[in-house]
Parts: C-alpha cells; sequence; structure tokens
C-alpha cells in the first residue's frame, strides 16, 4: 500500500468520521497524510469537539501503518477516491464515498453492469425470474451488482456466478464479515471473478443505519437497475429513487395486480419505469445502451462496437439444455410439469389440471421426484410450483 492510502486507510477508520466530513478535510489539507499531521486547532475549525476527540485519540493509538498492514493480511483491497481502479460510474455520483475495500475486484468500467434488486420474501415467481436474470446478463458478459440479500439479490447473483459471470455484493458491514450469514456460500464464491465491496472499515457490524449507504453504491456502480418485487412500501424503492438521482436507468420486471409483492413493481410501472419483457431482451438493450453512452461510447470505439455482444444475447441459450422431452423426462411426469405455473399449487389441483386417471400418491411422489432435479419446487406442505429449470428462455 502506497504511503498516502496508508493514512488514508487510518483516517477510514477513525469512529465517527464520516464521508462528508472527510470531503471537508481533504478540501482543506490536500493530502490525508497532511490530515493526519494537522495541529488540534486547525482541526478544531472541521470536527465538532466529540469528532475531534475521537480523532486525537485514534491518532495517539493507531498507527497508519499497522492499519495498512492488517488490511493486507486479511487479502483485502482497498482504494481512495483518488485511485486509478476507482470506478468511474461510482465517482460520477453526488456524495461517492471516498473510501472502499473489496475482496476480489472492483467492477470493470469497460463492461457494463446492472443492480437486480428486489423483495427479501419473494415469491417462487420472484426467484425463477431473478434466476433467469442473473444467469442472460452473467452469460453475455453484464456484471451483476446487488447486496447479497436474502431473496432476490442473492438468487440473481448465485445464479450469475454459476455460470461463470462476474458480480460484486455490496455489504452494509465490512468485507471481512459475511452479512447475512445465509449467504456464505456466495460471498465465498463471488471473488472468483468479482468480488465484495464494502465503505465500511473491517469489523464494522452490519447496522440499519449502514444500509441506505450502501444502495446508493450498489445504484452507483450501474448503469441501470432492475426491480423484480417490492411492495408499495418496500425499502427497495428508495434504492430506485436514489438510482434515480444519479441519472441511471430503472427497469421493473410486472407483476400480477393480485400480489402484494407487485404492487411497488406495477406502480413504478405506472410512473413511466421502463418494463422487462425477456431476460435477453434486456440484456440486448443494455448492451446497446452502453454502445452508445458514456465509457461504452469510449470502448465501442476502441473495440469496434457492441454487436458481437448483442448477437450473444439473442442467440445464446439460457440454460443450455434439451428442452423437456427429448430425453428429459417422461410423458407422465411432463405432463405433472406442464400443469404447474410459478402459483403454488396442491397435489389435488395438479391433479385436476392434468385430468388424468393417476392416483394422488403417485402424483406426489412424482412431484417430489421432478424436485430432485429442479424442475419442481416444493414451497410448502403439499405444495408445488414450477424450479429453476425451465421449458423456455423465461418463463415457460
Amino acid at each position: 500500500m502506497e504511503r498516502e492510502e496508508c493514512y488514508a486507510a487510518w483516517l477510514s477508520s477513525v469512529p465517527g468520521i464520516g464521508n462528508r466530513t472527510v470531503e471537508r478535510l481533504y478540501h482543506e489539507f490536500a493530502s490525508f497524510e497532511a490530515i493526519y499531521r494537522a495541529q488540534e486547532g486547525a482541526l478544531a475549525k472541521w470536527l465538532p469537539p466529540k469528532r475531534l476527540e475521537s480523532f486525537l485519540q485514534s491518532r495517539k493509538t493507531d498507527s497508519p501503518g499497522q492499519i495498512a498492514e492488517h488490511i493486507q493480511k486479511r487479502g483485502v483491497r482497498f482504494y481512495t477516491k483518488n485511485s486509478i481502479s476507482y470506478p468511474k460510474r461510482l465517482a460520477e455520483i453526488p456524495d461517492a464515498p471516498w473510501f472502499l475495500y473489496s475482496i476480489g475486484t472492483l467492477p470493470w468500467d469497460d463492461l457494463p453492469s446492472v443492480a437486480v434488486i428486489g423483495a427479501r420474501d419473494c415469491s417462487a415467481y420472484g426467484e425463477i425470474v431473478a434466476t433467469q436474470l442473473g444467469r442472460v446478463l452473467g452469460q453475455c458478459g453484464i456484471q451483476v451488482i446487488s447486496g447479497m440479500a436474502r431473496g432476490v439479490d442473492c438468487t440473481a447473483q448465485r445464479a450469475a456466478v454459476a455460470v461463470g459471470g462476474a458480480s460484486f455484493a455490496v455489504l452494509g458491514s465490512g468485507v471481512d464479515i459475511c452479512y447475512p450469514p445465509q449467504s456464505r456460500d456466495l460471498y465465498d464464491r463471488l471473488p472468483q471473478k468479482g468480488g465484495v465491496i464494502s465503505a465500511y472499515p473491517l469489523q464494522t457490524v452490519a447496522r440499519a443505519q449502514n444500509f441506505p449507504p450502501r444502495n446508493r453504491i450498489v445504484s452507483g456502480l450501474a448503469d441501470a437497475i432492475v426491480v423484480v418485487e417490492a411492495r408499495e412500501r418496500s425499502g427497495t424503492l428508495i434504492t430506485v429513487d436514489m438510482a434515480l438521482e444519479q441519472g441511471r436507468d430503472v427497469y421493473v420486471v410486472p407483476g400480477r395486480i393480485t400480489e402484494r409483492l407487485s404492487d411497488g413493481c406495477n406502480r413504478l410501472l405506472s410512473q413511466g419505469a421502463s418494463i422487462v419483457l425477456s431476460p435477453e431482451d434486456f440484456a440486448e438493450r443494455i448492451w446497446e445502451q452502453f454502445g452508445r453512452t458514456g465509457l461504452g461510447a469510449e470502448r465501442t470505439a476502441r473495440k469496434g462496437g457492441f454487436a458481437d455482444a448483442a448477437e450473444t444475447v439473442r442467440t445464446k441459450s439460457v440454460t443450455e439444455e434439451k428442452p423437456l422431452g427429448e430425453g428429459k423426462l417422461s410423458r407422465e411426469d411432463e405432463r405433472i410439469y406442464q400443469a404447474l405455473d410459478v402459483t403454488p399449487l396442491s397435489v389435488e389441483e395438479v391433479a385436476g389440471r392434468i385430468g388424468g386417471e393417476e392416483h394422488l400418491l403417485e402424483i406426489h411422489m412424482r412431484l417430489v421426484d421432478l424436485c430432485s432435479c429442479g424442475y419442481v419446487k416444493q414451497v410448502s406442505q403439499g405444495y408445488f410450483c414450477r424450479g429453476e429449470k425451465l421449458r423456455d428462455s423465461f418463463l415457460a
């Protein structure tokens, strides 16, 4: 770590020193080392008494060199807003974070990126759509940004990683703390082709007040955001507001008007948000947009355009599997699969839809078998819906 970065890492660890305070201090003293070495009287002009006390105490007890060494020993990378590798998208937003920590890398400027956000308690429909979006974006070279939260966020990120795509999680804790703990598998895999990112120093625990600034980074790292499911008063809509303030395009997956998890999405559509009709169409639009504007235009000039990537979107299969019926399922199993939807059905309802002579016990056993290979998902005791493996590219 460079000398100036060591002093920056030290400043980032001082309790009570927020992003706007860092902005004021840097504007006044012009370097992080100068901030560290500033006289108490000069600092008092910019720091209220409690923050000044915290600053002076940290200067007595914490060495910039030791803090930098600790960060590096943990396999963590540290960036300031002045770093060459600091994401250009993020640097353009108001009040961009002065400091970033990452395990793995930061998003690349010369590839498009999309933030996929939505409900934590998503429905089976939301889970299927998030999975398909993550897969298509990952396969088409579009970086997936999210917060690793349960539900839509981690589902889309897992799907992108599973197909070898790049994905980045922005945390409301330090990067050395996996939050939520249930996403440990994703947390461990993300640095292989993406990264785990935070504006908070190591050992910072997740707190409610950390998440609004985290959400600003999620949208700030993306060219566009897509909302999969959101209630009328969902916290997801706060992220949408932030994205709009940052000039990001907002896309929405429509939902049933009877589903409260779709109220927020449908409201956004009524207010003029762009609609997502299929993952492939969405990915193609993102590549086209990226090729026309900003960093994407620079990439287009250097590499001859986005046509190849857009063509990949149009022609590449999402699952790259044979259709059902081609050596995949028996006729009876396919009939049961076709009777299902993303809305959970009971065994009796499935039997009524197929209109066959199968005994309920036999249908139940076939449903359980289909769950084991991913075509069906058991939502609750006795209720089933379509699983992640779909016959068509979006919703069969």
